[in-house]
Parts: C-alpha cells; structure tokens; sequence
C-alpha cells in the first residue's frame, strides 16, 4: 500500500488490522497529502496501538517526528497515540506534549480517550 486515503484509514481501524500499521506509518508522514487524510490517517493509528507499539522502533521513530507536525489534528491523534501505548513511554511522550501551541492537542494529552477512561466499557 503505497497510498492510503483517510477512509481507507479508518476502515482498516474499525476492522482491527494491525498489519496495515507500517503502511499507516508511511501515509501520516506523507506531507503532500491533505491534511484530513493526514489526521484520518493519525485517529486510526490511535484506534489500532496498544503497548506492544512502545517497543517498535520503527513506530516510535515515526511518532517522534509527528510530535513537530504542523497539523494540530495530527499531533492530537498523535496524543490519543500515546494514551494507547501507556506505560512509561507513553507517559514520557505526552509530558513532552503538554506544553503544545495548540489548546485541542493540550485537551487530547490531558484527558485519556473515552474507552481508556472506562466510559462505554461493559
């Protein structure tokens, strides 16, 4: 998959496929596409993590060079990102974040996603 739209993105999310992972890496670092691809790109990503992900160079690589984009959509997916991850890596990466320009992605690091905070759990 060399080209991914964000419907496509957050199909495979819905569908749980942590194999298209390495390719949505590759399509959120993509700065010629738009930017709501982008940030459809980063909300499935943040749907499809968990801890396993802190210990994936690649994807961290990944996240560590989103913490600068541009976009404020990407860099709070990207937050959400890190709530999934946890741990004491996902911890770390949102204190750096904590201080963003942005108020929606100060929000996102701030309060976990509604199913990390039990909300709609059974």
């Amino acid at each position: 998959m060399s080209k991914i739209d964000g419907r496509a993105a957050l199909l495979l999310a819905s569908k749980a496929d942590r194999s298209a992972l390495p390719a949505l890496y590759q399509a959120a670092l993509d700065l010629t596409a738009p930017a709501d691809t982008r940030a459809r790109v980063m909300r499935a990503i943040a749907e499809l993590v968990d801890g396993r992900d802190a210990f994936d160079e690649s994807a961290m690589a990944t996240f560590a060079k989103l913490e600068q984009d541009a976009d404020h959509l990407v860099r709070g997916y990207l937050a959400r990102t890190y709530w999934r991850i946890g741990g004491l890596v996902g911890q770390e990466r949102l204190q750096k974040m904590a201080n963003d320009r942005h108020a929606w992605v100060r929000e996102q690091v701030s309060d976990p996603p509604m199913q990390l905070a039990g909300v709609g759990q059974g």
